[in-house]
């Protein structure tokens, strides 16, 4: 295997908390600032199946093998809340949809988080890099609020496409200035993450923090954690 001469990070639910729990708060103050009567676990349950569908759209090729144009995060969730909105006969889709960015932008790091970027920082001849599906609006604040420092930096809204198509990483590579064999990928979806890392020839591990469990018809990381410290091994800088 080539030396790693560049790790690269996604970042939520990679190195910032993002559950499903955060979304339902930032859902729950949507609902109370619009006066909607609704909890914000009944407007996410509502909002997800039709935000779904968007993620999927984004990744099937017509018939001559063209993905649709791109679409940033807020325009498509603008959307989203325009059809739930519309349902249900009441609300601001603007401004649930630039809550939603802006909510994505204050969220907290993991623990270990600032200990293990500046320890991938501390080695001599690797880079690190940033490359997360998002808007620029929601992940260039998050990394100011947290002091983060990154080589290279895209965002899909930067690359116009998104994890797991092979552009993004390619553009990671391209500015790192670096070959993709060499490069770690370390993310938490094991489609975006690991099979758009493996795609592009990354070598790739991925961040399991919630135990699920391995999809058989997707390609295996080649390493499997739960906790970023355990990448150090990987550069054998664990101590």
């Amino acid at each position: 295997m080539p030396p790693i001469t560049a790790v690269v990070f996604d970042m939520y639910e990679t190195l910032v908390v993002n559950t499903t729990s955060h979304w339902v708060k930032t859902f729950d103050d949507i609902c109370r600032q619009q006066g909607l009567g609704l909890s914000g676990q009944e407007l996410w349950d509502r909002w997800k199946p039709v935000e779904m569908v968007f993620r999927r759209e984004r990744l099937r090729t017509d018939g001559n093998g063209d993905l649709p144009p791109f679409k940033s995060y807020y325009q498509a969730w603008l959307e989203t809340f325009e059809q739930v909105f519309g349902d249900i006969g009441k609300g601001d889709a603007s401004h649930a949809a630039q809550m939603s960015i802006v909510d994505q932008g204050i969220r907290e790091m993991y623990s270990e988080t600032a200990e293990v970027l500046a320890r991938f920082h501390g080695i001599n001849n690797v880079q690190v890099g940033l490359l997360s599906n998002s808007d620029n609006d929601a992940l260039l604040p998050l990394v100011k609020r947290h002091g983060l420092r990154f080589d290279a930096i895209v965002s899909s809204e930067s690359a116009r496409a998104y994890k797991p198509l092979v552009g993004p990483f390619q553009l990671m590579v391209d500015l790192l200035g670096v070959n993709a064999q060499s490069c770690l990928y370390v993310g938490d979806s094991q489609l975006d993450d690991v099979k758009g890392g493996k795609d592009a020839g990354m070598k790739t591990a991925w961040v399991n923090r919630h135990h699920a469990r391995l999809d058989p018809a997707l390609p295996s990381p080649d390493y499997h954690v739960q906790d970023l410290r355990e990448i150090l091994s990987v550069l054998d800088v664990s101590k």
